[in-house]
């Protein structure tokens, strides 16, 4: 068997300690888990646990209480159903954009493409790019 130092061993717990974090933050970065979790702390009305938001393939639809029916079973969010609070919940939306769109679908009717999206005031196509991987229609 290896005999390892103090000094040895302290070396080894630190690599580890290192690698384990790394891959942490490169899981949160590539699932984007840590802006799902921040959004639903912060959101006095999901009635769901922050970490709940961050399952990626949690069904929203089962009926539980505080379930929050125009986010899809792929934890996409309904643009032509979807209230503000849930717009805001999309990367790269802010109030005043949420309201821009609900405005747009109040004037102009539901959008029939997901590419419609792009119709409304402050998404071009770099902010279209963004969002449409968090976007759907139903």
């Amino acid at each position: 068997m290896i005999k390892f130092t103090k000094d040895e061993k302290i070396a080894i717990l630190f690599l580890l300690a290192v690698l384990f974090i790394g891959s942490s933050v490169f899981y949160c970065k590539k699932t984007d888990v840590l802006h799902k979790m921040a959004l639903s702390a912060f959101n006095p009305t999901s009635g769901r646990e922050p970490l709940a938001a961050c399952l990626p393939n949690a069904s929203r639809r089962q009926g539980r209480e505080g379930a929050t029916p125009n986010i899809t079973a792929f934890g996409k969010v309904d643009i032509n159903r979807a209230t503000r609070d849930e717009l805001v919940r999309i990367k790269n939306i802010g109030p005043v954009l949420a309201g821009r769109i609900i405005s747009y679908r109040e004037k102009e009717g539901p959008f029939s493409r997901i590419e419609d999206i792009k119709r409304v005031k402050g998404i071009g196509e770099k902010k279209y790019e963004k969002i449409k991987d968090d976007i759907a229609l139903e």
